[in-house]
């Protein structure tokens, strides 16, 4: 069930309107619409999948703030009465390749290999930071996973890591989550 629906991002919507107003916005500006129109229609790509989930509490686009004024962000929260998952959402094509042993992603497209930003120390730090906000906040310490969910069928994903998905796997994978789960540590009351 969803409790905070996605929005689309004020980033997108202040970029869409100025690229409306300038004649000639640089490339830099399209680039960042680009980025951020993928992030988005990736993100909504996945919401299918999410619909077919009984046993979760849906919350899109969380941003807690940490102790220092700072803030962290969440694609997507699950609560269920087993734990939290985390969900980074990637909108990524080409061949996705990742190296363990240096924690590098490359992405080649097009023939045109570059290295991109490892999503998985991404989902990790935001498990450590969503860890702390919980403790701040007087919970007690709860199971909190996480899953680098690409959306584009077109991504072919080469990683030897079981955290890494296609959107399609992600109910196979949540069932997998909620069937392997020890004992429950939330009740409904709680979740809610």
């Amino acid at each position: 069930m969803n409790i905070r629906t996605r929005r689309v991002p004020l980033q997108l919507l202040g970029l869409e309107a100025l690229v409306r107003r300038v004649v000639n916005p640089n490339e830099m500006v399209e680039a960042d619409l680009k980025k951020w129109k993928s992030g988005y229609s990736g993100e909504r790509s996945l919401d299918y999948y999410l619909n077919q989930l009984d046993d979760f509490l849906i919350l899109h686009d969380l941003r807690l703030f940490t102790d220092s004024y700072t803030y962290f962000q969440l694609d997507t929260l699950l609560l269920s009465k087993y734990g939290l998952v985390i969900l980074e959402v990637k909108n990524y094509q080409g061949r996705i390749t990742f190296n363990d042993e240096n924690h590098q992603v490359l992405r080649n497209l097009h023939q045109v290999e570059e290295r991109i930003l490892n999503p998985l120390l991404q989902a990790s730090r935001q498990k450590i930071e969503l860890e702390q906000f919980l403790i701040r906040q007087g919970w007690p310490t709860l199971p909190i996973t996480y899953y680098v969910v690409y959306s584009s069928p077109q991504t072919i994903l080469n990683t030897s890591s079981h955290k890494v998905i296609h959107a399609e796997a992600l109910p196979s994978k949540l069932s997998q989550y909620v069937q392997s789960a020890r004992k429950e540590c939330l009740t409904t009351n709680q979740m809610n």
